[in-house]
């Protein structure tokens, strides 16, 4: 007999989708090496067919915005394909989207409307 009851995981919320007025798109992203675990509300650009964290620097240029992370994804194994998925479209609570270190999320807003990513505050409880 089967076990019905048997525990296989667990859900945390943690508040990064702030709606459902606007669709929520994913697609397959490819992300570069060694750039630790890249967490779930990494807002994600593509440079070179490789996703990196928006805000950072590649080859002398800042990368934009191309999504949002969907899941966390451990990227310090090199040489490996680290695919992953990345929301391209959706309402978001800004205060769960994670940037590269000092980069700001108004400097990527405008970008982000274009894409359809939007952002609403979310009130906790």
């Amino acid at each position: 007999m089967a076990d019905l009851f048997k525990k296989t995981g667990s859900f945390i919320p943690d508040k990064l989708l702030a709606g459902n007025e606007f669709p929520f798109l994913v697609q397959g992203v490819s992300l570069a090496d060694s750039q630790g675990t890249v967490k779930r509300g990494t807002l994600i650009g593509i440079v070179s067919e490789k996703g990196y964290l928006t805000g950072s620097t590649v080859s002398e240029e800042t990368v934009g915005v191309s999504g949002i992370m969907t899941d966390d994804v451990d990227t310090s194994t090199l040489g490996e394909d680290h695919i992953a998925t990345m929301y391209i479209t959706g309402l978001f609570n800004p205060d769960a989207l994670v940037l590269a270190e000092g980069a700001s999320l108004d400097t990527y807003k405008d970008d982000m409307k274009k894409l359809g990513i939007f952002t609403k505050a979310v009130q906790t409880y």
